[in-house]
């Protein structure tokens, strides 16, 4: 018996889209298909695993949204690392400021001009 759950990983999404394509090109006038034809599938396929780049790059490679999500995840990695830098400088120039604003002010030793 068949099974016709959606999956939920990227591979079998892929292959699910390159099938409904191939049949949407194979039975779509049988059974007119107007608004999921194969063209409509194959613009969201294309949409999704991006296309590659042509001879000597021209026209260049576009990419899918797995790549753009993909891309956006390292970045997202790489400025959540940056962020946390900066805060630590920040913190640090703000305990400085509080030591000599405060700090700076007073004398070492108590003495009696002080009192």
């Amino acid at each position: 018996m068949a099974d016709n759950s959606i999956p939920t990983s990227y591979d079998p999404i892929v292959q699910l889209l390159e099938d409904a394509a191939d049949g949407a090109h194979t039975h779509g006038a049988a059974i007119g298909l107007v608004h999921n034809d194969e063209a409509h599938i194959r613009a969201d396929l294309i949409a999704l695993v991006g296309k590659p780049a042509g001879p000597g790059g021209v026209p260049p490679a576009i990419p899918g949204f797995k790549a753009l999500w993909n891309a956006a995840q390292t970045n997202k990695s790489t400025k959540t690392a940056a962020l946390r830098t900066a805060q630590s400088n920040a913190r640090l120039y703000v305990r400085t400021c509080i030591r000599r604003v405060f700090y700076g002010s007073l004398p070492l030793k108590p003495t009696l001009q002080n009192l």
